[in-house]
């Protein structure tokens, strides 16, 4: 009887620890994930050229201005960012080649649903 006993509460206690590695292995693991998703949104700089910043983000769906000022990480569309480039919005509007139009503003990394069109 005795055991039995034993042999049960130490079943569960392995059962439990293991439960609990794992569960920690799964929060260091998304930790992970996460840590390195805001590494590759806040790579974008300021004085970047739109070409820079199109190979990390795309541009949001919905609609926005030329050029679009706020972008979806590839990696994950729920990671958006606002970005200004030295251009005039709104008055007759030249475009520039990617290389040329340069980022003048980045917002912090910021979560949002992805935009449908």
């Amino acid at each position: 009887m005795k055991k039995s006993l034993l042999l049960i509460c130490l079943s569960l206690f392995v059962t439990c620890v293991g439960r609990s590695t794992s569960q920690v292995e799964t929060s260091q693991t998304s930790k992970k994930w996460l840590q390195d998703r805001y590494e590759e949104a806040t790579s974008v700089k300021v004085g970047m050229s739109r070409e820079d910043l199109l190979k990390v983000f795309d541009q949001d769906g919905g609609l926005d201005t030329i050029p679009a000022r706020r972008y979806t990480l590839r990696s994950c569309s729920m990671i958006k960012i606002d970005v200004e480039f030295d251009t005039q919005y709104g008055v007759r509007y030249a475009k520039k080649p990617d290389p040329e139009l340069k980022i003048t503003n980045v917002s912090k990394p910021y979560l949002e649903y992805a935009s449908l069109d």
